[in-house]
């Protein structure tokens, strides 16, 4: 889905099957093949574990995500009887390859501005990607996360206000996460902009931000 933020030189880019007029929706495929809209439910009801048995939120983007590319919903009784995709970057690939068999899972650690345009080449593609994010410099110990990257923030050069060294404003990555969901009829609950020593700019939609590293990055990709 494009948001058509063309006209102030600001392109959303979203991953397929996806569409947010109001309530998120997605489209599924029957096994006949016909295609139809779904919702996609992105509180509770779409996370079946304690929180405390998965504290960054990987099941959550997991079900999610898969739920989109495979055009299904992922049901709740698979993933309560399959192991929790904890934050660990093999178990999360894991479960994702149990569900996509027809996309190629990849893992590489950490990320750097160079993975807005990877995102955007995986989108266009018909995948996606999920990062895992771990605030910086916080005097208070959180967890760290995972996110869902639905999309990308692109600023055509031709279009952009320049700064102070002329070099165009950076791109942006959109995501989603357990507890940071889109408010209603946006696109994506945060955006997160690389800055320098590869520390992430995050801010949320409704007004949170933070700093914070890119761990590990899961790419999605149709084979």
């Amino acid at each position: 889905m494009d948001d058509g933020a063309h006209t102030a030189g600001v392109q959303h880019h979203y991953m397929h099957g996806l569409r947010f007029d109001g309530m998120w929706d997605y489209q599924t495929r029957s096994r006949t093949g016909r295609k139809s809209w779904a919702r996609l439910d992105l509180g509770s009801d779409a996370y079946p574990w304690a929180q405390e048995d998965d504290l960054e939120g990987a099941g959550w983007c997991v079900r999610c995500c898969a739920s989109v590319l495979g055009q299904r919903p992922v049901s709740l009784t698979h993933m309560q009887n399959s192991p929790t995709p904890t934050g660990d970057p093999a178990r999360v690939a894991f479960a994702l390859r149990q569900l996509l068999p027809n996309f190629q899972i990849d893992v590489q650690s950490g990320a750097s501005q160079d993975v807005v345009h990877d995102v955007e080449n995986v989108i266009k593609a018909g995948g996606s990607m999920l990062v895992r994010l771990k605030r910086a410099s916080e005097v208070r110990q959180i967890p760290p996360s995972w996110m869902w990257i639905v999309g990308v923030e692109l600023r055509p050069v031709a279009h952009c206000a320049l700064g102070t060294q002329g070099a165009p404003k950076t791109p942006a990555l959109l995501l989603v996460g357990r507890g940071l969901e889109p408010s209603w009829a946006s696109g994506y609950g945060v955006k997160a902009i690389c800055g320098e020593g590869a520390i992430w700019s995050v801010r949320s939609v409704d007004g949170q931000a933070w700093r914070a590293e890119v761990s590990c990055v899961v790419r999605i990709c149709p084979r």
